[in-house]
């Protein structure tokens, strides 16, 4: 399950005319963005004041009239209209904060003091929701999914915040940032062999015969799980055998196994 990504002022805001490097910069990054959500590797997150930062637009910059337009194609279509891989975030119940460090290479430009302070509630909320586990919220560094390397924070006080990331280094700094939502008694849910031999695939294996009553499900790896029609239902020793093998919680494995899908995913911020 993907990270969430914040972009950073030099990506949102577009309304006030910038050189055309900065703009070179914002398209590159945008572009770079929707490579990864198209590929299921981030989602984006945004808030509506972001959005509100977002949308007017400096269309009075004199030969950029192209570039401008991709641009705005790109925020509009990714950032400003609902998608499966967007994630807007409701913070205006969000009690004290403190405005977010700023990437350096946007102080004192337009709307980076608003962008700060409602990071700031974003923060403040992932705090109040996650504690101080591995962060799942990223600002996306413009320089940094330009391939221009990423940039650092103005923050002579060390506050705490979000990693700036680039698209090399994000997988490292942050965690999946929705969790899966089992229902309640399915812990205690016995798993029929029939069941588990129809909806292991879902886990990523193929199932394969071997002799008699025995079958194997092989993941990738070669990794196999033995599946023993001798049993009417699945021991939960053999369950928790492919915790490891999939990376998934024992209970989401039984509910998969036993439901045939998946649980719906809930974001960690909701």
């Amino acid at each position: 399950m993907p990270p969430l990504l914040c972009p950073s002022p030099l990506i949102l805001d577009q309304r006030f005319p910038r050189s055309e490097r900065e703009l070179g910069i914002a398209a590159t990054s945008l572009g770079t963005l929707q490579e990864l959500v198209e590929s299921d590797s981030v989602m984006l997150l945004m808030t509506q004041a972001l959005a509100e930062t977002a949308e007017p637009f400096c269309w009075s910059q004199e030969g950029q009239g192209r570039l401008l337009w991709e641009i705005w194609r790109l925020v509009n279509q990714w950032l400003l209209q609902p998608h499966e891989g967007l994630v807007v975030l409701d913070v205006s119940c969000v009690g004290s904060s403190t405005p977010h460090p700023v990437p350096a290479r946007c102080l004192n430009q337009g709307q980076v003091a608003a962008w700060a302070r409602e990071l700031g509630r974003v923060y403040a909320r992932h705090r109040e929701c996650c504690g101080r586990e591995l962060p799942c919220v990223g600002v996306a560094c413009a320089l940094g999914f330009a391939g221009l390397g990423t940039d650092t924070y103005d923050n002579p006080d060390d506050m705490d915040c979000f990693p700036l990331v680039g698209a090399e280094d994000f997988q490292e700094q942050l965690a999946d940032a929705f969790t899966w939502s089992t229902r309640p008694n399915v812990h205690g849910e016995p798993v029929r062999t029939s069941d588990a031999k129809k909806n292991v695939w879902l886990l990523g294996a193929d199932l394969r015969g071997g002799e008699g009553s025995h079958r194997e499900a092989v993941f990738q790896g070669a990794r196999t799980w033995p599946i023993d029609d001798n049993y009417q239902h699945v021991p939960e020793r053999h369950l928790r055998q492919l915790v490891p093998i999939t990376r998934l919680e024992l209970d989401v494995i039984k509910q998969v196994l036993i439901d045939g899908e998946f649980p719906p995913r809930i974001c960690k911020l909701h």
